[in-house]
């Protein structure tokens, strides 16, 4: 019973990190929680557009709902920031008052951050994203199960001979519809005077 209060004790405080505009949070709390929104916002973005493509008509609108949060949840660490160096959020929340060190000893907002927190903080947040984008994949799998051709392979001396090449390839095994969808796991890489495209083109639904 004791380890369980003790770890919803903790994951509360790492709640409180990310939602609350009390207490005071450090630099790194700040930077790492502010990394991990902007890493959900962006994987986020692109699952949305591909969630609504295969036909999930909500996915803008829960899409906008999540970044409201995110950047309410950036604003509430900006406070607990300002507040670490003994400010009030009223005075502003400028970058190089978010960027300064933390009092070391007690102030009006609340005692330091617990030593180490930041540690527990960053491995909760490489959790949450990991999470998030292994949800994307199955989404992206998902799509691509349902719209996508195999994936198809070329090579050319210059990337942009290389990208027509495989878009020429795509169009002669498969199609010209399966140019007007998103691709998925397209990637080139260049090397050595060569470039290799490889990806699986889409069509739309």
């Amino acid at each position: 019973m004791r380890i369980l209060s003790s770890v919803l004790s903790s994951l509360f405080s790492l709640l409180c990190v990310l939602f609350s505009y009390r207490g005071r949070v450090t630099r790194g709390e700040f930077l790492f929680g502010t990394l991990a929104w902007i890493i959900g916002i962006l994987v986020g973005l692109y699952t949305a557009v591909l969630a609504k493509t295969l036909g999930y008509r909500w996915a803008p609108e829960a899409y906008v709902g999540f970044l409201l949060v995110a950047l309410g949840s950036i604003k509430f660490m900006a406070i607990q920031r300002v507040h670490d160096v003994g400010l009030s959020s009223w005075s502003g929340l400028w970058l190089w008052r978010l960027i300064r060190r933390g009092m070391a000893e007690a102030n009006a907002y609340g005692p330091p951050p617990p030593r180490g927190r930041v540690w527990g903080f960053l491995a909760f947040l490489a959790l949450l994203v990991t999470a998030g984008i292994t949800a994307s994949s199955l989404l992206i799998d998902r799509y691509a199960t349902a719209l996508c051709a195999p994936s198809v392979s070329v090579s050319a001396g210059t990337s942009a001979e290389a990208q027509a090449r495989w878009r020429d390839a795509v169009r002669s095994k498969y199609g010209a519809d399966y140019l007007t969808g998103t691709s998925v796991r397209h990637t080139m890489t260049c090397r050595n005077g060569e470039c290799i495209v490889n990806g699986r083109a889409c069509r739309r639904p």
